[in-house]
């Protein structure tokens, strides 16, 4: 796959003017919203995170992609589930407060006045504590869930686009964590050799992930908020969908619609085996 600068240069445009589009008509049908609100900036935070991928992925610094793209499906995936529950915006605010708290600490800010600031912050690390040993999460988080049930809750897997770009999850969380056998398998030795380069060679698997997957988990986040907001989004979606396709098939040959179709069948065929 030879993804060009043109090519993240199209999918970044069309992503922003998507939101751009949405904030608009979030704004002018749930104006006093402060949950509206929150999953806007959530999604604002995902489109940077996705044009920092396509800019970095694209020019040949594709392990940074990778890293940047194991976070940014975190955060899609909060988003959409906060989209979708309005009645956990409280501790979504709750434990930013929490998070606040532990950053000042860090900072060796003076505890008098970080106490001052957080009187209830053995209450609410309590709180999330329990959450989290309810839902099964390994960190503290405002939604106490792993990445994996987060990704089940919002139903992740019922979307064919987001099914292929959820693969890549795995193998970006193995390279963030420096899984040696993981970075030296992503490299083919024959064409780059064995001395260390600085940024040598990604295979097209790893090129993928860095940039290509990107845009099928916005559309999906889109039309999450769409399913959570009520202010109709398929206009942005399906022309944000319409130029990933195009630049699928001009920078890979690859006919989306047509490995979908495949995808499906398998996953029929998988299940009646099962």
């Amino acid at each position: 796959m030879r993804l060009t600068e043109e090519h993240g240069k199209a999918l970044n445009e069309e992503c922003s003017e998507a939101l751009q589009s949405v904030f608009k008509k979030v704004k002018r049908s749930h104006p006093d919203s402060n949950h509206a609100k929150v999953v806007m900036g959530n999604c604002w935070v995902a489109l940077r995170y996705l044009e920092q991928i396509n800019q970095v992925g694209i020019v040949g610094y594709s392990p940074i992609a990778v890293c940047l793209y194991r976070t940014y499906y975190e955060i899609v995936c909060s988003t959409m589930y906060l989209a979708e529950h309005e009645s956990e915006l409280d501790d979504f605010v709750e434990f930013g407060r929490l998070m606040y708290y532990e950053i000042a600490k860090d900072e060796r800010v003076k505890g008098k006045a970080v106490n001052m600031l957080f009187p209830d912050r053995q209450e609410l690390r309590k709180r999330f504590e329990e959450k989290r040993r309810l839902r099964g999460g390994k960190l503290l988080s405002w939604h106490g869930m792993t990445i994996e049930k987060l990704g089940a809750a919002v139903g992740m897997e019922k979307y064919a686009e987001p099914q292929i770009a959820r693969s890549g999850y795995s193998l970006a969380s193995r390279f963030v964590h420096g899984d040696s056998l993981t970075s030296l398998l992503l490299y083919d030795p024959s064409r780059a050799g064995m001395e260390p380069k600085t940024f040598a060679r990604p295979t097209e698997l790893l090129h993928f992930i860095g940039a290509g997957a990107t845009c099928p988990l916005f559309s999906v986040l889109l039309a999450t908020v769409d399913c959570g907001l009520k202010v109709g989004l398929n206009e942005e979606v399906d022309r944000l969908n319409a130029v990933w396709r195009r630049v699928m098939q001009e920078a890979g040959g690859i006919d989306v619609d047509l490995e979908l179709a495949k995808l499906k069948l398998n996953q029929r065929t998988q299940s009646r085996e099962g």
